[in-house]
């Protein structure tokens, strides 16, 4: 992959996945969003958390971008991932412009940068696969893709520290998540926070 390091591995950061609400002149359809929360404790070690949230057709969108900013804090950095067809190239990383129909759901948090990640299906379901998650189906129905948001944002994540971190970073950041997915699955849970 051809990214550099943008930052160091960032205190906080909230990866989103979201279906956006029909635009004004288009029917009513459900839309929704999906976050993975990592939050750095130590030098390499991070803490982790999933969410989901869909809204059926005919709600308000500004419920949508009010749940989203619970989800930020000052320290807080964004990745948005925005679906790709397969094999497409290129695929791109990088900030998020402010011209992007996501940055309204999308609180600015601070001085941190949000970072818009391009990811072509296949990539994103390599990086799922590389955590022991599993995307299926590039075409899903809106419902379909209101149930998986939270596995395309950890995805989204896995993507970014595969393409985006030094390599002890990842190694280090990724046996916790693989250590924290183990976990929600004993637990029989793969949603909290």
């Amino acid at each position: 992959m051809r990214f550099r390091n943008y930052s160091p591995f960032p205190e906080r950061m909230v990866a989103l996945s979201i279906l956006p609400p029909p635009l004004a002149l288009d029917p009513p359809a459900p839309f929704g969003f999906g976050a993975f929360i990592v939050t750095r404790r130590w030098r390499d070690e991070a803490e982790f958390a999933s969410y989901a949230h869909g809204y059926g057709a005919g709600y308000d969108p500004e419920r949508m971008r009010s749940h989203i900013e619970t989800l930020f804090t000052p320290e807080t950095m964004a990745l948005i991932h925005t679906a790709a067809p397969s094999f497409s190239r290129p695929h791109k990383m990088a900030p998020l412009p402010y011209s992007s129909s996501y940055s309204k759901y999308v609180p600015r948090s601070g001085l941190k940068r949000n970072i818009h990640a391009v990811i072509p299906h296949d990539q994103l379901v390599h990086a799922a696969r590389v955590g022991g998650i599993s995307i299926h189906g590039p075409n899903p129905t809106a419902i379909q893709r209101i149930g998986r948001l939270h596995t395309e944002a950890q995805a989204a994540w896995l993507y970014w520290v595969i393409a985006a971190c030094p390599p002890r970073i990842r190694r280090s950041v990724l046996a916790g998540y693989v250590a924290w997915t183990k976990l929600q699955k004993a637990k029989g849970s793969g949603s909290s926070v």
